[in-house]
């Protein structure tokens, strides 16, 4: 059994998915077929022995520890800030007024763009909310790690857009 599930993950070639940042979507893959399985194989009794459930379990801690050490999530991206709180509705945020806004003059001003970082594709910013000092020192920390910021709006680099009224 260790031995096929080692062939498995040579041939699916882990090292790809986990230069492409799609590390998150192998992870929840893997979680449910690691649950299928044991769902299989536990729960319904498909005659294994203690040795090979042994052997299924150290194949598989043997593949967390080494997506986990080739994740490339910096050490900043574990502890993202919570967003800041709701100003307006998101629809409402986008109809607005916006106008870009240096990022180091930002805190306490309201969103009017999406910020995600890449990888991993998650949203830190939606429209509406309020930009936060704990946002902005995670953007910087994210870049400074290598992680690309992407926005819908802001074209001037170091700015986000914001709500022209403030």
């Amino acid at each position: 059994m260790r031995e096929k599930i080692k062939h498995l993950l040579e041939v699916f070639d882990l090292r790809k998915f986990i230069k492409f940042g799609l590390i998150g979507v192998l992870n929840t893959i893997v979680d449910l077929v690691v649950f299928y399985i044991a769902y299989r194989l536990i729960c319904l009794g498909m005659g294994l022995s203690a040795d090979a459930l042994d052997n299924l379990a150290e194949a598989l801690a043997e593949v967390e520890a080494e997506t986990r050490a080739n994740s490339p999530l910096p050490p900043v991206a574990t502890a993202l800030p919570a967003p800041g709180a709701a100003v307006l509705p998101i629809a409402a945020a986008l109809r607005r007024p916006h106008a870009p806004c240096p990022a180091a003059a930002a805190a306490g001003r309201t969103a009017a763009e999406y910020v995600w970082a890449y990888p991993p594709g998650v949203p830190l910013l939606a429209p509406g909310e309020r930009i936060t000092p704990a946002f902005l020192a995670a953007a910087d920390a994210l870049e400074a790690a290598g992680t690309r910021l992407h926005h819908t709006r802001a074209r001037l680099p170091g700015s986000v857009e914001t709500l022209a009224e403030e």
